[in-house]
């Protein structure tokens, strides 16, 4: 269970990251 909610918190951070790359490419 705590393995199944880590991965979740991972996905979710690595689509904030990729987002935040994104917004920085388009400065």
């Amino acid at each position: 269970m705590h393995i199944k909610f880590l991965e979740t918190q991972i996905k979710e951070i690595e689509q904030l990251i990729n987002d935040h790359i994104k917004n920085n490419k388009d400065l």
